[in-house]
């Protein structure tokens, strides 16, 4: 992006919080100044930020995905400032920057690399688990917009962590997540984000159909979002609430009436709490497992 500042930024993107990026590079400074490693390499495209919570640490930790379209991924935007929020409440977090889209994406297709790249993790967490002091199951996942989309497909049985053979998270956060790739009302975009996920092989799109492939077995989800959310269609939510309620899966949907698309920690969204809220709530599921 050039010289362009935080602040440009902010103005470009109206639901980014110039002050939101700077509380979560902050946090980032205070772990670099902390910790001999922080960052992890999982593959020439992949990697993980290890951000280890301020003062006594809680049992389970926090898993995020930054979203992007598939394209990027905005760690800076989203995962870093909330993660800030989840270390100051006593949880580690880890950032997920996944595999995303390139000129070779659009023929072979990019998923299920951006899977792989979790499943991968958490086995490192489990290998390390003496030096990051967590069980790898003790995990809420947490994805944003297609980090959204992939933190919910890792619930599912066809591709996520059961077809890995590793253990379900705890729980799921989504934010303003996309559901499924038909409620996309551009033809020209779906075919776009269908293509650079699946390549020329499009039937494959059936198995990250959250609300399709969910079974009982799913985790609890907290699911936030904006009305005025001019990315992601509500059709999203709704479609999601019927099928947790179908599947009989604890949940929470939270909706607030403004706020955008892309708010991440959301400090000057109406919604600006909500991180608060889902912690209550998953951690409340996951006590009474």
């Amino acid at each position: 992006m050039g010289n362009k500042t935080l602040a440009d930024l902010e103005s470009e993107h109206a639901a980014w919080n110039a002050r939101d990026m700077v509380v979560g590079l902050e946090n980032l400074q205070r772990v670099a100044k902390q910790e001999k490693q922080y960052v992890f390499r999982l593959s020439d495209k992949s990697n993980f930020i290890y951000l280890p919570a301020i003062g006594m640490k809680k049992d389970h930790y926090f898993v995020l995905c930054a979203g992007g379209s598939y394209g990027s991924v905005c760690t800076m935007v989203e995962a870093l400032p909330v993660a800030s929020r989840l270390n100051e409440l006593g949880y580690d977090c880890f950032c997920l920057n996944y595999h995303v889209a390139r000129a070779g994406s659009f023929i072979k297709g990019l998923m299920p690399k951006p899977l792989d790249d979790l499943a991968e993790m958490f086995r490192y967490i489990e290998k390390n688990k003496d030096r990051f002091g967590l069980q790898m199951e003790n995990c809420f996942l947490t994805g944003f917009s297609a980090g959204g989309h992939l933190a919910a497909c890792y619930g599912l049985d066809s591709v996520g962590a059961r077809h890995y053979e590793l253990k379900q998270p705890k729980g799921l956060l989504l934010v303003y997540p996309l559901i499924s790739t038909s409620t996309i009302e551009e033809d020209k975009i779906r075919k776009l984000l269908l293509t650079g996920l699946f390549g020329l092989k499009k039937d494959r799109a059936k198995d990250y159909e959250i609300t399709e492939c969910m079974d009982e077995a799913y985790p609890q989800t907290f699911y936030v979002y904006c009305k005025d959310d001019d990315t992601i269609s509500e059709k999203n939510p709704l479609m999601m609430e019927e099928s947790l309620k179908k599947n009989d899966i604890r949940h929470q949907i939270v909706c607030y009436p403004k706020g955008g698309h892309g708010f991440g920690l959301g400090s000057k969204a109406p919604g600006s709490g909500y991180i608060d809220l889902a912690v209550d709530f998953l951690t409340k599921g996951a006590e009474n497992e």
